[in-house]
Parts: C-alpha cells; structure tokens; sequence
C-alpha cells in the first residue's frame, strides 16, 4: 500500500510541477505577445516571481530526489534567463553605468510634475 501512495503522489506532484512550469513558460512569453488580445497571459505576468521560486524549488527537489525529470524546470529556467535578468536586476554582462558625464555633454533632466498641484488648484479657485 506505501508502494502505491508514494507512486500515486509523485504522479500528482508530476502534473501539478508540469502545470506551473507551463505557466512559468507562458509567463516568460509576455514580452512578445499582444496584451489586448491575450490579457490573461500579460496579468499573469504578474506572478513571475512566485513562478519563478516555485520552478527553483522543483528542480530542487527533483534534484533532492535525484528524479529524472530534473532537467524540466532547469530548461525552463535556462529558456527564461533574459526575463530573469530583467525581473530581478542581474546585468553581468551588459558594461555599469557610468554616473560620471562627459565634459562636452549636459544631462537633461525632466520632471513630470504637470497634475500634482491640482488639489490646490481647485482650492484657490
């Protein structure tokens, strides 16, 4: 009976680590679709953080239990390295920022203040 449960519920936890990685997968997909008409896909979006935890944490327990199906969510995770490094700032190999400016250059610098006094506008009159 233990032989049955223990099959049973690695078969389940199988499907359910399938699903999120196809989510995690659709999710990395964001960055290419339409997001009028796939809305669902970009909301999930959303979520790419806690996909991307529960990814890690697949691969490492199928590493733990030295499965097989190890090389899933560690392809996932591979297939999405341009989204991780957007998500969560990782730029090894693009050069740092120069805070420095050039001599012979300015910064031009904008500030978007256009409505904030609104509220005191209305007040005065």
């Amino acid at each position: 009976m233990s032989q049955k449960l223990r099959k049973w519920s690695t078969n389940i936890l199988f499907i359910i680590a399938l699903f999120f990685i196809f989510l995690y997968l659709l999710v990395c997909l964001v960055p290419f679709i339409n997001a009028g008409s796939l809305w669902f896909i970009a909301v999930l979006g959303l979520g790419f953080p806690v996909l991307f935890v529960i990814v890690v944490a697949c691969a490492v327990v199928w590493l733990i239990k030295r499965s097989k199906w190890v090389f899933l969510p560690v392809i996932a995770l591979l297939l999405s390295w341009k989204q991780i490094g957007a998500a969560f700032g990782f730029h090894f190999f693009e050069p740092a920022f120069r805070e420095q400016k050039d001599p012979k250059s300015i910064r031009v610098l904008s500030w978007n203040v256009f409505r904030w006094d609104e509220q005191n506008k209305k007040a005065r009159g």
